[in-house]
This record gives structure tokens, sequence and C-alpha cells, in this order.
């Protein structure tokens, strides 16, 4: 049995589980499927790239943090991450988390894409995991040929779609952040968990 589609099916029943909370973003046009929602995200990635030489990391933020508003469900991230604790929070603890959460996404994406040597993404499959549910592959060419899976699993918030996590050959975003953010939490508590964040962010911008 495929572990990575074991993986999913245990990710999908505990992120059904929850309950959706809200977050500030730009919605994801009423039309967009799951497949176009992906698909906006990769090619400003990839436009990104392109402009890198010419753009400073904050603009670079600045064209990005748009398309990946309306591409991710932070919420629902957050929710799965923290798990039973996520209820127990503050409303402030978890406003700030969010805030923290999507700026090191953003800072993140922009750093890492940010020079074109041919990279391109390319569709491979989507795969229903029910009604409210759908597993978008993609898979990205590095300019010297080697390939990447990207499996975005996606769920409806609002009556979108969004991606909730992004499994990369394999190994799921989501679940490494659990491991580091909530056990962190379990043991020293949000300030840390926003230390931790915060320095992520911090050493991208340094790189």
């Amino acid at each position: 049995m495929n572990p990575t589609r074991v993986f999913t099916g245990c990710l999908l029943a505990a992120l059904c589980a929850m309950v959706p909370v809200a977050v500030a973003s730009e919605p994801a046009p009423a039309t967009a499927s799951a497949r176009e929602v992906v698909d906006s995200l990769e090619q400003a990635l990839i436009e990104s790239m392109k402009q890198g030489p010419s753009l400073t990391l904050a603009q670079r933020k600045e064209q990005l943090a748009p398309v990946i508003d309306r591409a991710l469900d932070f919420s629902r991230m957050a929710r799965f991450i923290f798990g039973a604790n996520w209820r127990e929070m503050s409303e402030a603890d978890r406003t700030a988390f969010l805030e923290a959460f999507r700026e090191l996404s953003v800072t993140t994406y922009a750093a890492r894409f940010d020079v074109h040597k041919g990279e391109r993404f390319d569709p491979a499959s989507e795969a229903a995991q029910g009604g409210e549910r759908i597993l978008v592959r993609s898979r990205f060419t590095k300019g010297g040929g080697d390939k990447v899976a990207f499996d975005y699993l996606m769920m409806r918030s609002g009556g979108e779609w969004r991606i909730v996590n992004i499994l990369t050959d394999g190994i799921s975003d989501l679940a490494l952040k659990r491991s580091q953010y909530g056990g962190l939490y379990g043991r020293e508590g949000m300030a840390a968990v926003l230390a931790n964040i915060g320095n992520q962010t911090r050493r991208l911008h340094e790189e």
C-alpha cells in the first residue's frame, strides 16, 4: 500500500473534522476550480522567478501575497497544526499565529522562487477525494531536468477551493509543521512558537 495515500487519507479525516475559523484573505474567484487555483499559484511562482533579478525580496512578496492568500487556507492549516489546543487558545494567540505563519509562508515563496533557469510546473493529475476534497498532482522540473512531485490537498472553504497541505515528493509540509510548531507550543507556549517563526522569517530576509 502506498504510504503517501495512507497518510493523505488520515490527514483528510483529521481536517474534515475541523470547524473553519475566519482569517482575513482575498477569496478565490467563484468560478475557480481546484486545478485553476493551483495553476494560478504555480504561474505566479514562475513569473516571480523570471522577474527575480529585477525585484527585491520585498517586491516579490508584494506580488505573490495576493495569490498565496487566495490559494492557501491558513486557518484550516493552523487548526490541524495545533489540534485541540487551537480551540483553547486565546483569540490574540490565534490571530498572532495566523499573521506570523502567513508572513513566513509568503517570505518563503518569495525567497525560494527568485531566479529562473528554465524551471516549469507541469500538471499531472487530479483525483477527487470526496465531494469537498481533491488531490491535485503537479510536477516541478528544475533547470537541470530533475523533477519534484508536488501534491496539493485541497478542500472547500466558503465555497472556494483552497490548499490545506502540500506534499513534496511524498513529504507532508503540514505534518512537519504540526511536529515543529505543535510540539513547541505544548512544551513552551505560543511565545516560543512566534519567536521560532520570527527567526525563520528573519533568516530568509538575510540570505
